[in-house]
């Protein structure tokens, strides 16, 4: 048994279809729709579900496509949050439509998935994963951060409860009940991908990390200062126009500078520990899961 993304952006399709009844804002959301072209979450509920010997296919595949709903609604709230991916359709048009569209992707969401509900938990859990994501954003765009401790219990709440939603949701819908331990693992799920965006982020100049001095574990870690490489690369950060030429020009030479500050190794040493400990986790519920 298995679920492709054609199959999940289908179905998120057949959602909107089913649930909007304005052309137009139909129309507009199946634009976005088709924009999509990464389903990880999706998928991550549905390996859950198999893990725990789910059986129906139609409900793991309404899970994963309302999952994907409301990652496609965070999406686009946190492309204008961050004027970032000015090339997607909801950057290129009027901001109060997209805005509309993405609270109406929200509402779908949530409304396909609570009512898949197993026991009177699952709905509450969603509800609770997805308002902790969004106070996890809500930190990221006020800069709470100061100490990297502090960054990575914003990023557990911003993208870990997101991942955490799609693994205890698959697991709840297979076997209705819910597993703290597949919620522990499946935060730090999130955190591995959001370090791995962050240090991949640094040389992509669409994004506005750089521009608004977005505090990230990276930037809290240069801020450290422990050596000159450190202090050249927060120079070129401070001087944004420099930093893009730098990177265009030098892509090679700022790998080699982010190896010389400790970040690369900063980076992989944070993901390898991760790694291992949700590599414990697994091992410890004795099931087949790869992720």
């Amino acid at each position: 048994m298995c679920l492709d993304a054609e199959t999940i952006k289908e179905k998120m399709k057949g959602i909107v279809e089913e649930k909007i009844n304005n052309p137009h804002l139909k129309d507009t959301l199946q634009t976005f729709i088709n924009e999509k072209n990464h389903f990880a979450f999706g998928a991550l509920a549905f390996k859950h579900y198999v893990a725990f010997d789910g059986k129906h296919y139609s409900d793991i595949t309404l899970l994963a496509s309302g999952i994907e709903l409301l990652i496609l609604a965070f999406d686009i709230l946190d492309d204008i949050e961050d004027e970032d991916n000015l090339d997607k359709e909801w950057m290129k048009i009027d901001q109060s439509i997209s805005l509309n569209a993405a609270t109406s992707l929200y509402s779908i969401s949530l409304q396909v998935i609570c009512e898949l509900k197993t026991n009177s938990d699952f709905p509450r859990l969603a509800m609770k994963y997805a308002l902790n994501a969004m106070q996890g954003q809500h930190n990221d765009l006020e800069n709470f951060p100061e100490t990297e401790d502090e960054c990575l219990q914003m990023i557990k709440q911003k993208s870990g409860s997101l991942t955490a939603m799609s693994a205890v949701l698959g697991t709840m819908l297979a076997n209705g009940e819910f597993n703290e331990e597949i919620e522990n693992y499946s935060y730090k799920i999130g955190i591995v991908k959001q370090i791995e965006n962050d240090y991949y982020g640094l040389f992509n100049k669409n994004r506005s990390d750089i521009r608004k001095g977005r505090k990230t574990l990276i930037l809290l870690y240069l801020k450290r200062r422990f050596n000159a490489a450190s202090e050249k690369i927060l120079d070129l950060m401070n001087a944004e126009a420099s930093y893009h030429s730098f990177l265009i020009d030098n892509k090679k030479s700022f790998e080699d500078l982010l190896f010389d500050a400790g970040v690369s190794q900063y980076v992989s040493m944070l993901i390898k520990m991760y790694e291992e400990e949700i590599t414990t986790s697994i091992k410890d519920l004795n099931i087949m899961l790869e992720l």
